[in-house]
C-alpha cells in the first residue's frame, strides 16, 4: 500500500513524463515502454545498489518506470525522481490515530493471509495495479513469488538471482511449498543469475528453465572513485586497519571474522576493524565484541549513505560471507584498489580471478584467520594486493553491462 489515500499510490518521486520509445501494453499507439520491477526493499544490500546503478542509468531513456517494494518505506536519495514507487504493505506512523492503525493493521493482514494462502495469481491481480510491456523480479524471494503471478501473456517477464541457493536458501519461506518455487521460476522467459555459481544453483533448484543466462552487475566506477574523495575519515593510527561492509546477517559471516579477531588479539597483533552496515545481528555481534574484549579493536561504524571514504581509508577490505553471488562490495574495493581478503564462495572466483586480483581464503574461520596473519605478518603484501586490485577493478565496463541488461528490456515477445 503507497499510503492512507489506497493501495498503488506513487509515493517519494514524481513519474517522468519526457517522450521516448516502446509500445504500450495495449498495442494503441506510439507510447512508451512501461516496465515494473518488485524488489523485498529499496535499501539494505548489494542488489539494491545494483538496481540504483540500473535506474540512474536509464534516467534519460525515456521508460516510464515502476518499482514495487514490500513494505513501505522512505526513498533513498540514490534513486532516480522520475521512478512511481509503490507499496504493498503500508507502515504505521508516529501521530497516527486508532481507526487509522486499524485501517493500517486489517489492509496488511488481509493480504498477508492472500500471500500465503492463495497462489501468486491471485494475489498479483489483488494488489498489484497497472499493465506493463516488461516485468522484472529483481530479486529472489518474495518479489519473484509476486512478479510470477502475471497474469499478462504479452509482457516479459525477468527474474535475477543474487545469491547461490545451493548454499544459502533463504527464499523457501517465502512459498507455501518448494515446488511452488520451482513453478515461479519456469513463469519467467529469463532468469538471469550474477555468476555461474549462481546460475548452477539456479538450474539445480528449478530445473530445465527457458533462458537461464548470467549477466554481472553493473558497477559505475566513477561515481564510487568520486563519492571515496567526498571526505576522509579519521582511522586509528599506527595499526592495520581491516573494514568488513554488509548487512549485520549470519550469511555475512562476521561472527567468524569477530572470532579471528579475538586470535589475532591473542596472538598479540596490532590491528582495527572497522564494519560498516545494520541488521538484526548487531545486538549480537556487538555482545560478542564485548564479551571478548575486542571493543578498542572493532567499530560498528553503522549504515553510512556514503561508505566509500571509509573503504578508500582501510588497508584491506575483508569479505567473510559464508555465501554470496557476486559480491558488489568486493567489485566496489576493486574499483577502489584496495586490497581484498575472501573467503571463497560463488562469484569471489569469478571476481578475484582464482586469486589474481585478490588473497583467497577457504569457506571457514581457520581459513580466514590464516589469512589475516598473513596480512600481518607481511606475507601478503598490502602494496603487491593494491595493485592486483586496480588490476582487477579495470575490467568492469560499466556500458557494456548496462548494455547487455538493457537488452533484455528492449527485447519483446
Amino acid at each position: 500500500m503507497a499510503g492512507k489515500g489506497g493501495f498503488g499510490r506513487p509515493a517519494g518521486g514524481l513519474r517522468g513524463r519526457r517522450p521516448g520509445g516502446g509500445t504500450s501494453a495495449g498495442g494503441s499507439g506510439k507510447m512508451k515502454k512501461r516496465i515494473v520491477f518488485f524488489v523485498n526493499s529499496l535499501t539494505g544490500g548489494g542488489a539494491e545498489k545494483v538496481l540504483q546503478t540500473l535506474l540512474n542509468g536509464w534516467e534519460g531513456r525515456g521508460w516510464d518506470i515502476s518499482v514495487y517494494c514490500l513494505k513501505k518505506e522512505d526513498v533513498p536519495p540514490g534513486y532516480p525522481r522520475n521512478i512511481a514507487f509503490r507499496f504493498l504493505l503500508d507502515s504505521l506512523r508516529k501521530g497516527d490515530g486508532f481507526w487509522t492503525r486499524l485501517k493500517v493493521k486489517a489492509g496488511n493482514k488481509l493480504k498477508l493471509l492472500v500471500y500465503r494462502h492463495c497462489p501468486p495469481p491471485v494475489f498479483y491481480r489483488m494488489f498489484v495495479r497497472g499493465t506493463y510491456d516488461v516485468e522484472a523480479a529483481f530479486i529472489e524471494g518474495y518479489a519473484t513469488r509476486i512478479a510470477s503471478g502475471s497474469p499478462n501473456p504479452d509482457s516479459r517477464k525477468l527474474a535475477w538471482v543474487h545469491i547461490d541457493l545451493a548454499a544459502n536458501h533463504w527464499t523457501l519461506p517465502a512459498y507455501r511449498n518448494a515446488e511452488e518455487e520451482k513453478r515461479a521460476y519456469r513463469q519467467f522467459d529469463t532468469v538471469v543469475s550474477v555468476s555461474r555459481d549462481v546460475r548452477e544453483s539456479v538450474v539445480a533448484l528449478a530445473g530445465p528453465l527457458r533462458d537461464a543466462r548470467v549477466l554481472y552487475n553493473p558497477i559505475d566506477a566513477q561515481a564510487i572513485r568520486e563519492k571515496s574523495a567526498e571526505f576522509v575519515p579519521q582511522r586509528p593510527e599506527g595499526k592495520m586497519l581491516f573494514c568488513a561492509s554488509g548487512r549485520l546477517v549470519p550469511q555475512k559471516g562476521f561472527d567468524r571474522l569477530a572470532e579471528a579477531c579475538r586470535h589475532l588479539v591473542q596472538a598479540g597483533f596490532s590491528f582495527h576493524l572497522w564494519i560498516l552496515g545494520e541488521g538484526p545481528e548487531g545486538r549480537k555481534l556487538k555482545a560478542l565484541a564485548g564479551e571478548w574484549g575486542l571493543q578498542d579493536r572493532i567499530t560498528f561504524l553503522g549504515h553510512r549513505e556514503n561508505p566509500y571514504p571509509y573503504m578508500r581509508a582501510a588497508d584491506w577490505m575483508v569479505c567473510s560471507s559464508r555465501s554470496e553471488g557476486h559480491s558488489t562490495v568486493i567489485s566496489e574495493s576493486l574499483v577502489l584498489g584496495i586490497p581484498v581478503v575472501s573467503t571463497l564462495c560463488s562469484g569471489v572466483r569469478e571476481q578475484l580471478g582464482d586469486g589474481e586480483f585478490g588473497l583467497v581464503a577457504g569457506n571457514n574461520t581457520q581459513d580466514l584467520l590464516r589469512a589475516l596473519e598473513d596480512i600481518l605478518t607481511g606475507r601478503a603484501d598490502r602494496r603487491d594486493y593494491g595493485e592486483r586490485a586496480l588490476r582487477g577493478g579495470s575490467r568492469f565496463d560499466l556500458d557494456g553491462r548496462m548494455s547487455a541488461l538493457e537488452g533484455l528490456f528492449e527485447t519483446t515477445h
